[in-house]
């Protein structure tokens, strides 16, 4: 299956080269690595494009949860794009903002401090990159389950998964990349099924 990003814009050209056509991945710095509580779901029977999501929502256990000093909401279902987003709000120094259109350039990596403000673009291509990591199966990365371009706050901007099975792990991973980089604000995750009958970047 292919990876792809949703209408993300043309500052995540480097990721987007990464994911689709596996080339050599941006130099980031990286704190410590996370430990997730629980092993991880493999996405099988994916051969076929499927617009369901695998899995059930009651496999996601963190909703009302404190993690890295993040609150974890429920599940916000939109079922216009048969998804659903989570939010991750963590209270830090930064708020994110798209780099589009900005007087300075932001934070691109954790732990920066001669910065304003944090590229979200950057932010989520470092937690993607945890993601991979851990081996889960991400189906994309950008704008989330009724979300709409423009500002930030505007794009549900999410890492989503289609299997409810990986949610936990993927919501920590956010969370602890959150704290990491002192978001202050929201940060996403959502669940969603395959985008069948679309052409995706990198087939």
């Amino acid at each position: 299956m292919t990876t792809f990003l949703r209408s993300l814009p043309s500052a995540l050209a480097l990721s987007s080269s990464l994911i689709a056509c596996g080339s050599a991945t941006p130099s980031i710095a990286t704190p410590s690595e996370v430990t997730l509580s629980e092993p991880l779901a493999s996405d099988e029977g994916m051969g076929e494009c499927d617009p369901e999501a695998l899995g059930e929502p009651s496999m996601f256990t963190l909703a009302g949860q404190t993690l890295h000093s993040a609150e974890i909401g429920a599940p916000e279902v939109c079922e216009t794009e048969n998804g659903s987003y989570i939010p991750i709000r963590h209270s830090g120094q930064y708020e994110l903002r798209m780099p589009q259109g900005q007087p300075a350039t932001g934070c691109s990596h954790a732990g920066q401090s001669d910065c304003e403000w944090i590229d979200a673009n950057a932010f989520f291509q470092d937690a993607f990159q945890r993601a991979e990591q851990a081996n889960l199966q991400i189906l994309g990365v950008g704008r989330g389950p009724c979300g709409d371009t423009g500002e930030y706050d505007s794009w549900n901007y999410s890492i989503m998964v289609r299997n409810w099975a990986n949610v936990n792990a993927l919501v920590e991973i956010l969370a602890e990349r959150a704290e990491a980089w002192g978001v202050d604000g929201q940060v996403g995750a959502a669940v969603e099924g395959e985008t069948c009958g679309v052409l995706l970047e990198g087939e």
